[in-house]
């Protein structure tokens, strides 16, 4: 981000923040990406305004102040877009595969690579599938037998590949529940669960 679309990113929201009276009209996914820029703008309490109005339509499905970005993005003084650390990516795949786990039950463990890049989803009889991002950004599921049946009908979105299976399309704006969620229906169908 450079120094021009913070101060663009900050007009917008000065804007906004205060017109509250416009959330009840907009649908929970138009109000989340608008809480999204004011949590990148570091104006968290705006963001409990417009939920608190919104929630006065009625369909609101919730909404969470916190969850949107703690820290305002910082822009070095060479315009150069430089996150405080920890606020660019909200989880890493470590936190994917844990969760992965979590979703399939009773019995799977998971085994974590270094700086959280990876890790093995491990089933209660051993097969290890392997998560991780690939050089072209895909998240891949790494199949215990790489020979995965041209046949098997896996999970609309998922295709397979060399080593596994992936999500076409998938980004961490999906989100870490989203992920793990698919990722767990994925890894049911290859083991025939």
């Amino acid at each position: 981000m450079t120094s021009s679309h913070a101060v663009a990113l900050n007009d917008f929201v000065a804007v906004w923040s205060s017109s509250t009276s416009v959330a009840p009209a907009l649908s929970c996914a138009e109000l989340d990406a608008l809480l999204a820029l004011f949590g990148a703008a570091g104006r968290r309490e705006a963001a409990a305004a417009w939920i608190g109005a919104h929630a006065e339509s009625g369909d609101c499905e919730g909404h969470d102040a916190p969850a949107t970005p703690a820290l305002a993005p910082a822009v070095h003084a060479s315009g150069v877009y430089c996150p405080p650390p920890g606020t660019e990516f909200p989880f890493s795949v470590s936190d994917v595969v844990r969760a992965v786990a979590r979703l399939l039950g009773k019995g799977w463990t998971v085994d974590t690579g270094s700086w959280g890049l990876d890790g093995n989803v491990v089933s209660p009889c051993g097969a290890v599938f392997k998560i991780y991002v690939d050089h072209e950004g895909d998240l891949i599921a790494e199949c215990p037998s790489h020979d995965i049946p041209e046949d098997l009908d896996l999970p609309d979105g998922f295709l397979g590949c060399d080593d596994g299976i992936y999500l076409e399309l998938a980004t961490y704006s999906d989100g870490l529940d989203y992920l793990a969620g698919r990722y767990a229906d994925a890894i049911r169908a290859v083991i025939g669960d």
